[in-house]
């Protein structure tokens, strides 16, 4: 009777512990589902033709934007800084951001895509509100190029830097490069102008298909940050989850 008892007691123990777990798990991919959702303001801006147009966004209402779409894109060169409209007179094929050489048409030879390894300029010009001055002092841009890159924000006349990020050592040669990919935050401070440049250098002697991996995103620098800590947050609820998952169907 007594061991009747006790086994009843461990059945009871055991299924509790199982509907706990089955609970916890429940709950953790409800917080994952609503914690990954955005709030739809209005559409996002997207680049074309090199240009992506933010007169009419709002950081401080809107959010931060990714500076995804069309880029006018230079394979083989690095494009020294000058100003957007001799760059845009000059450069006239684009590419898409993010993106991968490979499935991309080679502007020289359009019978074939690009190759995997190599190195190429990309530029984008950033159209700001008129009273983007007045409303924000600073601005910030989160980054991660490919596996060895240079991004320099600039005037549209291509004088003054307002800020530049470097990923490891981009070059023309294998033998030059510094390999190194870094998701990195960097501050625009004052930009006072209403339009940007952005011009980058990526190079890939490392991987076997190089290209621009991920578009940078502009911003309020807190709201990127705090974006970025809850993506964080949920990313590690969903391995929370699925690790809880796991033990239930061990202990069953």
């Amino acid at each position: 009777m007594i061991v009747g008892v006790l086994c009843r007691g461990l059945s009871w123990v055991h299924n509790s512990w199982i509907d706990y777990l089955r609970v916890v798990a429940v709950g953790l991919l409800l917080l994952v589902q609503f914690g990954c959702a955005e709030k739809v303001h209005k559409p996002i801006p997207v680049a074309k033709d090199g240009v992506i147009d933010l007169s009419g966004w709002d950081f401080e209402k809107d959010g931060p934007v990714e500076l995804s779409g069309e880029w006018r894109f230079v394979w083989g060169e690095f494009v020294e800084p000058a100003s957007a409209e001799s760059i845009r007179h000059e450069y006239p094929h684009t590419i898409s951001v993010p993106g991968r050489w490979h499935d991309s048409i080679n502007p020289h030879d359009s019978s074939q895509n690009l190759p995997g390894v190599g190195f190429a300029s990309y530029m984008l010009l950033i159209k700001l509100a008129n009273d983007l001055e007045e409303k924000t002092s600073d601005l910030g841009f989160f980054y991660l190029g490919g596996t060895a890159s240079r991004g320099i924000m600039l005037t549209v006349d291509g004088k003054n830097i307002f800020a530049e990020v470097k990923q490891g050592y981009p070059a023309e040669e294998k033998e030059k490069e510094i390999p190194f990919s870094l998701e990195i935050m960097k501050t625009i401070r004052n930009p006072s102008s209403v339009s940007l440049q952005f011009v980058v250098h990526i190079s890939n002697y490392q991987d076997a298909r190089g290209g621009f991996w991920q578009a940078p995103i502009l911003g309020l620098e807190n709201t990127i940050k705090e974006q970025r800590y809850a993506k964080f947050l949920s990313s590690m609820l969903l391995i929370g989850a699925l690790f809880i998952i796991c033990i239930y169907h061990v202990i069953l």
